[in-house]
C-alpha cells in the first residue's frame, strides 16, 4: 500500500484509524471495502466515513462500484462504476430471472484501491470469486449484515456535491422502496417581498436557507432542490425527516429579524415508493410520494409540521411523534382531509 501516495491525494482528510486499517490490510480486506462493516470495526461513524471514501474517489484515491444483487440468490449479477451508467433493469442467469433494480433494496455501494495507489493480486481477485460462486452454488450466499445502499450514497452531501454531473441516462429511471420527502415554504413570503422589496426580502429567504440545510444535513439528509423560497428534501428513514422539521421548527421559533421579526415555516412530510430520475441534468425524485408530499405541506397552518399517518407508520418516527407529544401536551392534532387533485382524504398528524 502506497499510503505516501494516497495522503498526497486525499490531503489532510485521511483519518488516522482509516490510514492504520489501510496500511495493515491484506487484499482481501481491500476487495469490495464495504463502509458500514468497516466503520464498526475501526470505531468511527459510517456517514462520516462513507463521505471520506466519495471524497476519495473524486480525488483519484478509491474506485466506487454499484453493484446488484440478485433479489433471489443475492448473487452479484453487475456492477458498474459510474452511476451514469446504471439501468433500471437487470437479470440473474442462474436464477434465469428478470428484475428491476432498486436503491435501497439490492444496489450495493463498495469502494476499492485504485491500481497505482495499490493492485489487488489476481489470484486473491480469483480466489473470492470462486468461493462467492460455491456459495451460490450452495444456495447459501448471502449479503452482509450491514452494506452501504445505493440510496445511503445518493443521499450523501458529497455525492450530490460533487458528483451532480453523474446523472442517470433520462431513458433510465431507478426504483426505491421507501424514501421520506420534506418540504417546505414560507408563509406570507409575497407579502413580504411586496413589503421589504426583493433584495431585502432575497437576503431573509438565504439566511432561512443557511437554517435548512443545515439541519437537513444534520439528519441525514440532502436538499434535493430550492423552488423560490421552498425546499425539497430527502432522508433515508422518515424520523431523520421528522428530526429535521422539528429542529427547523425550534431553531425558527429563536430566530428573529429585524425586518420582519420571526418567519412561519409551512412543512409536510410523506414517505414512500419513488423513483430516481434526471431532470434538468440534475438528480430529481418522481412519483405519487412526492407530490402527496408537496401536497400535504400545502395544508400546513401557520408555523407548523403535517406528517402524513402512512409515514408515521415507522417505528421510529412514531415514537418521536410521542415524544413531541409529551413534549406539548395538546400540540399534535390529527385529522382526515382531501388533498388537491387526490380522490381519497388522507390522516395527518399537525404539530403546532
Amino acid at each position: 500500500m502506497n499510503i505516501k501516495e494516497l495522503t498526497r491525494r486525499v490531503g489532510n482528510d485521511l483519518p488516522q484509524r482509516v490510514e492504520v486499517f489501510l496500511g495493515k490490510a491484506n487484499d482481501r480486506q481491500l476487495y469490495r471495502i464495504n463502509v458500514k462493516t468497516l466503520a464498526q470495526d475501526i470505531g468511527l461513524e459510517w456517514r462520516d466515513l462513507r463521505e471520506f471514501f466519495l471524497g476519495g474517489v473524486t480525488k483519484g484515491a478509491f474506485s466506487l462500484s454499484w453493484e446488484f444483487h440478485c433479489p433471489h440468490c443475492s448473487g452479484i449479477t453487475d456492477f458498474k462504476h459510474k452511476f451514469s451508467d446504471i439501468q433500471a433493469e437487470g437479470s440473474c442467469p442462474g436464477c434465469n430471472v428478470s428484475f428491476r433494480n432498486e436503491l435501497d433494496k439490492n444496489v450495493e455501494v463498495t469502494f476499492g484501491m485504485v491500481a497505482d495507489i495499490h493492485e489487488i493480486k489476481k489470484p486473491v481477485v480469483e480466489k473470492i470469486h470462486d468461493e462467492m460462486l460455491e456459495l451460490l452454488k450452495a444456495g447459501k450466499f448471502k449479503m452482509p449484515p450491514q452494506w452501504l445502499s445505493g440510496l445511503d450514497t445518493m443521499t450523501s452531501p458529497t455525492f450530490h456535491e460533487q458528483f451532480g454531473a453523474d446523472v442517470l441516462s433520462s431513458e433510465e429511471s431507478l426504483s426505491i422502496q421507501r424514501l421520506a420527502f420534506l418540504f417546505t415554504d414560507i408563509k406570507g413570503s409575497t407579502q413580504m417581498y411586496s413589503d421589504l422589496g426583493d433584495a431585502t426580502s432575497y437576503q431573509i429567504v438565504r439566511d432561512h436557507f443557511k437554517i435548512l440545510f443545515k439541519v437537513v444535513e444534520d439528519q441525514g439528509g440532502v436538499i434535493v432542490k430550492t423552488i423560490g423560497d421552498a425546499i425539497m428534501a430527502v432522508f433515508p428513514k422518515t424520523e431523520q425527516a421528522l428530526e429535521a422539521a422539528i429542529a427547523a421548527y425550534d431553531a425558527f421559533r429563536e430566530r428573529s429579524w429585524e425586518q420582519v421579526g420571526q418567519i412561519q415555516i409551512k412543512m409536510g412530510i410523506h414517505a414512500g415508493p419513488a423513483i430516481a430520475v434526471t431532470m434538468n441534468e440534475r438528480l430529481d425524485y418522481f412519483g405519487n410520494t412526492v407530490n402527496l408530499a408537496a401536497r400535504i405541506q400545502g395544508i400546513a397552518e401557520d408555523h407548523s409540521v403535517c406528517i402524513s399517518a402512512a409515514a408515521v407508520e415507522d417505528p421510529g418516527a412514531r415514537s418521536r411523534l410521542v415524544g413531541w407529544h409529551k413534549d406539548h401536551p395538546q400540540s399534535i392534532r390529527h385529522f382526515k382531509t382531501k388533498l388537491k387533485g387526490i380522490d381519497n382524504p388522507i390522516e395527518v398528524y399537525s404539530l403546532r
